[in-house]
């Protein structure tokens, strides 16, 4: 089943914007072993939707305040703008084959986890950082994140919505 169609099913939030997208982004890591970690579980519709689409991953979730426990998630809670935070996930999960931020959305946020867990991403990873239109407008401490993602030394893409923003980043290492 498709992604899209996945994230339809359990009501994930980004059906309406990121579907599509990420079909395209994520289906050749299907049938691929590995760690999945997904910064923002909310109400957990999109972590359902990847149980069920990567059933040869592992799932990890960083959330600020969990609503939800699913099965076969570990979910650590804190603060993922505080460094030492992701930096002790870092060191317990080891490697990542795909990482995606769709957690505070704001700047300073997204930078933390980024250099903290981008090290840990498997060669033929990628990483994801949605909502940057979010962290533009929120910008407070840190620069702004597209130009922050083209200064880089990775390759990246960056997607508009149909909304016509700058507002999803995918970083390959």
């Amino acid at each position: 089943m498709e992604l899209k169609k996945l994230f339809l099913k359990y009501h994930a939030l980004k059906t309406y914007e990121y579907g599509n997208l990420f079909d395209l982004l994520l289906s050749s890591y299907k049938d691929k072993k590995g760690n999945l970690l997904e910064i923002g579980l909310g109400r957990g519709g999109a972590m359902r939707a990847y149980q069920e689409f990567f059933p040869h991953m592992n799932f990890f979730s960083i959330e600020s305040n969990p609503r939800v426990h699913l099965e076969n998630v570990t979910t650590y809670t804190g603060d993922q703008a505080d460094r030492e935070f992701p930096r002790r996930i870092a060191k317990e999960i080891k490697r990542c084959k795909i990482i995606i931020d769709d957690g505070g959305h704001y700047d300073i946020m997204q930078k933390a986890s980024f250099e903290e867990l981008m090290p840990i991403l498997d060669e033929d990873g990628i990483y994801i950082i949605e909502d940057l239109q979010v962290a533009i407008k929120r910008c407070i401490q840190a620069p702004d994140m597209i130009q922050y993602i083209k200064n880089l030394p990775y390759r990246y893409d960056i997607f508009e919505t149909q909304r016509g923003r700058h507002d999803l980043a995918v970083i390959y290492k």
